[in-house]
């Protein structure tokens, strides 16, 4: 099955380990030398203005099912990737996505 990127936005993301949503993919960061998708960025803020809030960085391989209406993804905090807030750098607003 092919899915768009504004397919994805609709879609709840579930995180296997502790059965939370986490929020709703808002980016994907593409490996433009290959053309392959390396992660998902998940908006996780509450509220009408969710870019404004936290972000979460779900490495391709820790996607377990896109489904019709739910991504599973196994997302260990300490393994993989961070949660960052937006900060303030260079006169913009941009997302610090640090994977270790």
């Amino acid at each position: 099955m092919n899915r768009v990127l504004r397919e994805l936005e609709c879609l709840n993301v579930i995180n296997l380990c502790d059965g939370k949503i986490l929020g709703n993919v808002c980016d994907i960061e593409i490996d433009t030398n290959c053309g392959k998708v390396t992660a998902i960025i998940i908006a996780a803020g509450k509220g009408i203005f969710q870019i404004m809030g936290e972000t979460i960085r779900i490495c391709w391989d820790q996607i377990r099912c896109i489904g019709e209406d739910t991504i599973l993804v196994e997302y260990k905090r300490e393994e993989c990737c961070e949660r960052n807030t937006m900060q303030k750098k260079f006169g913009g607003w941009f997302g610090k996505y640090n994977c270790k």
